[in-house]
């Protein structure tokens, strides 16, 4: 199961059981003022208590919106808090909004303060029930000490766990990218090793054929016109050998997906494939296909690449719900957008280090195509991955 996946869930449950103590402390808050009012009649008591209980439901409503933002959630936790407080003072039966009130707490505050908030919240609610009743009755003292004490453990264990996973998790991902990185490397040596002897097996030997050939016509040419003429239409057979050995050479070093398929082709099997394999949505778009046949081989392969890279970020680092891809064919260039609504990314600290969500290997393989590649992305704000090639022929 992909780790980063795990994690969101895990937040995405956290956050879900957050919502839900917004929800009960609303609930509960309007439901006891509905209570107080039925038990008392609608006085000036009664306006000022409706009046407190609106409070805390606007204030928890402020606190559900800035949930994920450290500090104003604090303030507006202790905002609920206070209003909590003068409305137990006013009216006891408000006590039981501390059920929620300990649960968010818990959720947002450090873990030394969600201590002393959830012993505060006991005090004032072991009060309130102490008021409401006819006489002395320990239960009402045990039960807030002992429910509170309870929630607590049980929260900081899960909370303990969670971080002990989390930790686990990070290892195990390091761990697993330290691994591909270290292949990689290992395969790029062993593929530079292969080119090496490609290259010295036919075209270096090839070329030094030519050289001599070359050299023996030129001593030829005065006094064995025919001679020179021979070495001459060997040298061409040796050079159109060579250009074959070249082409293949090449051909080999291209994605196999373009071997019998466009390059449109294999993008949108590339999009199935990872659609097929991970949570997120993928689509293709091809713009002006008729223009594919001013595209080289080398640039296709370079496209291709960039896609798969562009698409393996996107999946693995950003944790993207949805990735568009976009080939465009225009008049000069051809474009690859790559869009997902993922975390994103601090671009600027990326480049810094040179290394990182593949970014170096898409720009190199853009530039060494004649192109540009563009990122355009924030934190929180998904990412953007453009690739432009020139079709004109302007690469070596």
């Amino acid at each position: 199961m992909n780790t980063v996946h795990t994690c969101a869930r895990a937040r995405t449950a956290a956050d879900t059981v957050q919502q839900i103590a917004h929800v009960g402390l609303a609930a509960l808050a309007v439901v006891a003022a509905v209570r107080y009012a039925a038990f008392h009649g609608v006085d000036r008591r009664a306006w000022l208590v409706g009046a407190l209980a609106a409070l805390l439901v606007a204030v928890d409503l402020l606190l559900l919106r800035a949930r994920h933002a450290a500090r104003p959630a604090r303030t507006w936790l202790l905002a609920c808090l206070v209003a909590w407080s003068a409305l137990v003072a006013v009216a006891p039966s408000f006590a039981w909004c501390a059920l929620p009130l300990l649960f968010l707490s818990l959720r947002i505050l450090p873990e030394r303060a969600a201590s002393l908030a959830a012993g505060a919240l006991v005090v004032v609610s072991v009060i309130a029930l102490l008021r409401l009743a006819h006489r002395f009755d320990p239960s009402m003292v045990a039960g807030p000490a002992i429910f509170s004490a309870l929630v607590v453990a049980t929260h900081r264990a899960l909370s303990r766990e969670t971080a002990a996973h989390a930790r686990v998790i990070a290892d195990l991902t390091a761990t697993r990218d330290a691994l591909a990185e270290h292949q990689r490397h290992a395969g790029v040596l062993a593929e530079r090793q292969r080119l090496a002897g490609e290259l010295h097996d036919t075209i270096a030997q090839g070329l030094s054929s030519v050289l001599l050939l070359t050299q023996a016509a030129e001593r030829a040419l005065d006094a064995e016109p025919e001679t020179a003429r021979s070495h001459l239409r060997t040298t061409v057979d040796q050079c159109r050998h060579d250009l074959a050995e070249v082409r293949r050479i090449v051909h080999a070093l291209a994605p196999p997906a373009l071997d019998d398929a466009s390059l449109a082709t294999a993008l949108e099997d590339l999009c199935r494939r990872n659609e097929a394999t991970t949570r997120a949505t993928v689509t293709f778009l091809a713009d002006g296909s008729s223009a594919a046949e001013a595209t080289s081989p080398s640039r296709d392969a370079a496209l291709l690449r960039i896609a798969q890279e562009a698409l393996a970020n996107a999946i693995r680092h950003a944790n993207a719900g949805r990735i568009d891809v976009t080939l465009s064919y225009l008049p000069h260039s051809v474009t690859l957008d790559v869009v997902d609504d993922g975390v994103g990314f601090d671009a600027a600290a990326v480049s810094a280090r040179s290394r990182g969500h593949g970014l170096g290997s898409m720009r190199v393989r853009a530039e060494q195509a004649g192109g540009t590649l563009a990122v355009e992305t924030e934190p929180g704000a998904g990412t953007a991955v453009a690739a432009t090639i020139p079709v004109q022929e302007t690469a070596p």
